[in-house]
């Protein structure tokens, strides 16, 4: 390896790619090993295979900055935004474990990027209904907090009235900017009002609070937000939801959970699935879709159907929802409307109805039933 790595360091490209062929031919590969390989490859244009060495290296270590750094590079000749978002990735992991003069060359890099791919990788404002089950919501801030690049996202939570110390617990977090409502305004008035305290260029990420984000989960939902203009939102697969989002094993951990999602949280070929719509749990809005479609429609309040409504608007709008098969994020489930399994089933059926009032025409004649 020192060898391929002076023949590099001295631009003999030719030579350190045959040392590398021969090289991997007897050796198994390492981060380092998919490093190099990335590179010779990026030198070489052979792009499909310089995105496959990355792959298989943040598949060994999803943390490792340099290989974030020529994802930035990859992506840089297809698409600016996926690529200003990779470069602040590979800032985020090097703060965490690299050194100073790499810290200053990526932030370097995304000080040079055109301006106009700033201006379209917007930041992202989290939007997130609280309602008396204050542990979950401490745990799903904590995994934003060590998960996410805080230079890239602001915490908004609405709180419904909570009883058990949430407002408290809320009121003391410098980060979190808190709405505190008087009554319970149910899930989509509580989404609206945080979207409009939301700064006004950030694109929004609906997350519910009995949610766990893991590493790099929040980095591929804004990847795959920017694969295409008509992308309007992306969500996540997790453990718990309807809609098909459901992917793996049944685990008997946490932890164990938490393994499996962070080892999917990783570059795939084709990743992306068209939804017709998106579970809300963990839903991410693109700013120019939203100011398009509107805010969530209360006449779904408390709650229910108000992420099929909304992602039949988006179609209407023509957008698309997509669904990031490599964006794991964990879900504990119905951990507000589940206290009441018979108060549930009422809204639901409530709702549905009025979902049908609302769409059963242009479902049928779309074919979408």
């Amino acid at each position: 390896m020192n060898t391929i790595l002076k023949l590099l360091n001295d631009n003999h490209w030719d030579e350190a790619l045959k040392e590398f062929i021969e090289y991997t031919n007897h050796h198994e590969f390492d981060e380092q090993t998919c490093i190099i390989g990335a590179t010779i490859m990026e030198h070489f244009g052979k792009y499909d295979s310089m995105f496959e060495f990355i792959r298989g290296g943040l598949k060994i270590n999803p943390f490792n900055y340099e290989l974030y750094l020529l994802l930035g590079n990859y992506y840089s000749t297809k698409n600016m935004i996926q690529a200003h978002i990779s470069y602040e990735n590979a800032l985020y992991h090097c703060i965490n474990t690299g050194n100073d003069d790499d810290r200053n060359f990526i932030e370097q890099l995304i000080k040079n990027t055109d301006v106009s791919t700033i201006q379209f990788a917007r930041q992202v404002s989290f939007v997130i209904i609280s309602y008396n089950t204050l542990d979950y919501t401490k745990a799903c801030i904590e995994s934003i907090r060590t998960t996410c690049f805080s230079q890239c996202y602001e915490i908004i939570v609405v709180d419904n009235a909570s009883n058990d110390g949430s407002v408290e617990w809320l009121s003391k977090q410098d980060d979190i900017f808190l709405i505190k409502n008087n009554e319970n305004k149910g899930f989509p008035a509580g989404c609206n009002q945080g979207i409009n305290a939301a700064k006004p260029d950030n694109d929004i990420f609906l997350l519910n609070n009995d949610t766990i984000m893991l590493p790099n989960s929040l980095f591929w939902l804004r990847i795959g937000l920017y694969n295409d203009e008509n992308v309007g939102a992306t969500g996540a697969v997790t453990n718990y939801a309807s809609n098909n989002q459901i992917v793996g094993s049944q685990f008997n951990s946490i932890e164990e959970y938490i393994r499996f999602g962070t080892g999917i949280n990783i570059p795939d070929t084709n990743p992306y699935e068209e939804k017709i719509f998106l579970i809300m749990f963990a839903m991410l809005i693109k700013r120019k879709c939203l100011n398009s479609v509107g805010l969530l429609d209360e006449l779904f309040t408390p709650g229910n159907f108000e992420d099929n409504d909304y992602g039949l608007r988006i179609m209407e709008k023509g957008y698309k929802c997509t669904l990031c098969h490599n964006s794991y994020i964990y879900h504990f489930g119905s951990k507000s409307f589940g206290k009441n399994p018979k108060h549930f089933e009422d809204i639901y059926n409530i709702n549905r109805e009025k979902f049908i009032n609302k769409w059963g025409s242009y479902l049928s004649k779309n074919n979408l039933i």
